[in-house]
């Protein structure tokens, strides 16, 4: 079979924004090519550093195809909300913050995103932000943080891949080997509070990373480079600039070299954790940040440091959901997800939800009462554990 050979940059409007300005998706590659990485950029319209690096990525791409090789075909949606990059702002213009609404997809921008993962499938999402050195708290004791470019991964226990898995820890390393020897200070992404407390990712909160991993199965990292400032060092745009640019590039060279594990399917569900709590660490956390009035680096130790989220209450999957037809929200929801009742309900007054693989871990974290996502407050979703009805049985057969 010949190897796929490279296209020409094809442009996709995926989309619109509230207001009515496209989303674009650039592609690079072969369509033919067996693995497919997506880079999701500028969620925040503020985060305006990281859509011009992606903009260069996307043009080097272009300019190079060759950086692809045989294997890897690449879309780029530099803006995802274009409507806040015209403003400045960082919500879309209907005012909600577009990394918040991965869940309930009451924006154009991300159902638009969500249409295009469902379809293109992609085997890597890379979600890309800014974030900003200059935190008040940290101001106030004379230091802001020093990482150039940080990467985290999901955390909430119900994702199959997530934090801790082999593939990241390996990604983690490489990126962190390659920026390190370029001079860029690299290191996972990590909250740290005005209390002094630090932790990694956001469970309790399903943005983009999270629920992506979970509806569609695929990996899903951030990428976070820093807010670049001239205040830091009047080159310091060009500087992370080349940090994310370097970031990109390496990431194609390690996706490349791990194809078969991206390509593999992911692993099937047993049970899904439907609550969560974060183990504190029993050393603080040393944070790297520099001083104000010198510029010199120095160590912050953050404590209470919380790195890992551990699952509790899990359950096994169900065979299907019931949802009764009262229940409009929730069905709405689904449907907003491509998720749709296709068998006659056992019980009357209610719609069939059929448990698959791949949706199954995020219709428990919305139908289990449990859950600490619910999306009801009574146990109004019944379960269907077992096969008596004969009308079932042939729809699901």
């Amino acid at each position: 079979m010949p190897n796929p050979t490279p296209s020409p940059t094809r442009i996709e409007a995926i989309g619109h924004s509230s207001l009515g300005r496209p989303l674009l998706v650039y592609h690079h590659g072969s369509p033919q090519a067996p693995l497919r990485l997506f880079f999701l950029c500028g969620q925040h319209g503020d985060e305006r550093a990281v859509q011009r690096a992606a903009e260069r990525f996307s043009l080097a791409l272009e300019a190079s195809p060759e950086l692809l090789g045989h294997q890897l075909q690449v879309a780029i949606l530099p803006s995802a909300n274009p409507d806040g990059t015209a403003l400045r702002t960082r919500h879309n213009a209907q005012g909600l913050d577009l990394n918040r609404d991965h869940l309930h997809l009451l924006t154009p921008e991300t159902q638009a995103i969500h249409r295009f993962v469902a379809q293109w499938r992609p085997h890597l999402t890379v979600d890309m932000h800014n974030f900003p050195s200059r935190r008040l708290h940290l101001l106030n004791r004379g230091v802001r943080l020093a990482w150039d470019l940080c990467l985290d991964f999901p955390t909430n226990p119900a994702v199959p891949l997530r934090d801790g898995h082999p593939l990241f820890a390996s990604l983690s390393e490489t990126l962190d080997q390659r920026l390190s020897a370029a001079g860029f200070r690299f290191g996972r992404y990590t909250m740290v509070e005005p209390n002094g407390s630090s932790r990694h990712g956001t469970p309790q909160r399903l943005d983009a990373r999270n629920v992506l991993a979970l509806r569609y199965g695929a990996p899903v990292v951030l990428l976070e480079a820093r807010n670049p400032s001239a205040r830091n060092a009047p080159h310091d745009p060009r500087h992370i600039r080349r940090a994310t640019l370097l970031a990109c590039h390496e990431l194609l060279r390690w996706a490349t070299a791990h194809a078969a594990s991206l390509l593999a399917p992911p692993p099937a569900p047993t049970r899904v954790p439907l609550r969560s709590r974060r183990r504190k660490a029993a050393s603080p956390l040393p944070i790297p940040v520099i001083q104000l009035a010198t510029g010199q680096p120095e160590l912050l130790l953050s404590a209470p440091y919380r790195p890992s989220v551990q699952g509790r209450r899990s359950v096994s999957l169900p065979l299907a959901y019931a949802v009764p037809r009262t229940e409009t929200t929730i069905l709405a929801l689904l449907r907003r997800h491509g998720i749709f009742p296709t068998a006659p309900s056992p019980i009357p007054g209610c719609q069939l939800i059929p448990v698959t693989p791949a949706t199954g871990p995020l219709l428990a974290l919305l139908l289990e009462a449990e859950s600490s996502f619910g999306l009801h407050q009574n146990h109004s979703v019944r379960r269907i554990t077992n096969l008596t009805e004969t009308s079932y049985i042939e729809a699901l057969s």
